[in-house]
């Protein structure tokens, strides 16, 4: 009985639309937040580390300072710049499953806050469909599920399909997955 009730929660996933609830929303933005800021704070250090070296060689603690400063009010330009951002893609974000395919977008009306912004992300692919006879391998992780194709990009979401933890139906789609290993052969748990 539990495995037919299952069975019916993922067929009935596959015919909706999954977004992320309102409620979600701010720890999808914290979650992609810190992972996009990495490669920021890495390279924030390092340009820290050589104003403390240049002010302890010119004996001036008033460089240190004032790099610091500069730096502080770049790194909260990038931080809200990055919020707004990944907030209206979060808003806008859907994932839909049919018998065929994977597709993810972004609802127009986000996806036209964020052009108008004129901080358009060229990396981020708005718009994807991935058959499932293109899918090469899934890896579910308790934060996402990654969907790759033979055309996958590590630089950018071109060929790979994101679904966050905090979209609503996650556990139903990781379900969907792993109860299907002959439409889908290759699924890494991590």
């Amino acid at each position: 009985m539990e495995n037919l009730l299952l069975m019916t929660n993922i067929v009935n996933m596959i015919e909706q639309e999954c977004a992320i609830s309102s409620n979600q929303i701010s720890n999808y933005v914290k979650r992609m937040l810190s992972k996009r800021l990495k490669i920021v704070h890495i390279g924030f250090s390092i340009v820290f580390i050589i104003f403390l070296f240049m002010s302890l060689l010119s004996k001036s603690l008033l460089f240190f300072v004032l790099g610091a400063i500069i730096l502080g009010f770049v790194y909260i330009y990038i931080r809200v710049g990055f919020t707004y951002e990944i907030q209206k893609i979060g808003k806008g974000l859907r994932i839909v499953i049919s018998n065929t395919s994977v597709r993810k977008f972004i609802e127009n009306e986000s996806l036209q806050s964020i052009k108008q912004s004129k901080r358009t992300q060229t990396t981020y692919s708005y718009t994807q469909e991935i058959p499932f006879s293109d899918i090469t391998s899934i890896t579910i992780k308790e934060s996402e599920i990654i969907i790759f194709t033979k055309q996958a990009n590590t630089q950018n979401e071109y060929g790979r399909i994101t679904i966050p933890c905090e979209i609503e139906s996650f556990e139903n789609i990781s379900d969907y997955f792993n109860s299907n290993p002959d439409k889908f052969p290759r699924i890494n748990r991590k």
